[in-house]
C-alpha cells in the first residue's frame, strides 16, 4: 500500500498543473466557482474571439449571480474602443496583442466594478487578422490589487476548438491565481 501512494505523489508531482480537485465529482467550472465564492470576489469579462463561450463556461454553475459581475462581447475594433480601450493602442499594437488584452480587462473590471477581470482577444480564423495567423490569442487579467497582466498562447486546432481552449485558459489563470492566494 506504501507503494501505491508514493505512485500517487509522483503523478501529482508529474501532472499536478493539471488537478484542478481530488473531487471526482466536481467540475473545473465548480472548482472556479468554489474558489469565487470563498473568495468573496466577483468576475466580470469582456470577450473577442471567444464570442461569449467564457461567460458561458462562468454562468453554468448554479449560483454564478452572486459573483459573476457581467460580461461585453467586444467582437470588433469599434466595440473594443466603446468598451474602454485606446484608439491608440488598437492603432500601434493592433486588436490582437498583449496591450489591447490588458487594456480589454482593465476596462471590464472598470465598467462592471469587479475584483477581477477577464478578457479574451485572437485571431480564430480561418483567416489571417492584422497579419497574425489562426490560432494567436491573449488572455488579460486585472487583479484586486489592480495589477493587470496578459498571457500569448498558439493553438492552431481550429475556431471551435480554440474558442473553448481559450475560455478554459482563462478560467485556469484565475484558478492559479485564487489558489496562489487561498492560503488553503
Amino acid at each position: 500500500m506504501k507503494a501505491f501512494f508514493e505512485f500517487i505523489e509522483k503523478v501529482k508531482d508529474t501532472i499536478g498543473d493539471f488537478i484542478y480537485s481530488d473531487d471526482v465529482n466536481k467540475s473545473f467550472k465548480d472548482v472556479v466557482s468554489d474558489f469565487l465564492k470563498r473568495r468573496g470576489f466577483s468576475i466580470s469579462v469582456a470577450e473577442s474571439f471567444t464570442g461569449g463561450e467564457l461567460s458561458n463556461m462562468i454562468t453554468d454553475v448554479a449560483g454564478a449571480s452572486s459573483y459573476f459581475k457581467g460580461a461585453k462581447i467586444v467582437y470588433t475594433a469599434d466595440a473594443k474602443i466603446n468598451l474602454g480601450v485606446s484608439k491608440d493602442i488598437i492603432e500601434r499594437f493592433g486588436t490582437v496583442s498583449h496591450e489591447c488584452a490588458r487594456e480589454l480587462a482593465r476596462a471590464a473590471k472598470s465598467k462592471f466594478k469587479s475584483d477581477i477581470a477577464l478578457s479574451t482577444t485572437g485571431v480564430a480564423g480561418p483567416d489571417k487578422l492584422e497579419g497574425k495567423n489562426p490560432g494567436l490569442f491573449y488572455i488579460g487579467v486585472a487583479y484586486p490589487d489592480n495589477k493587470v497582466e496578459s498571457f500569448e498562447f498558439f493553438f492552431n486546432i481550429g475556431r471551435k476548438n480554440l474558442k473553448v481552449l481559450g475560455a478554459y485558459l482563462a478560467l485556469k489563470i484565475v484558478l492559479d491565481f485564487l489558489k496562489k492566494t487561498d492560503g488553503k
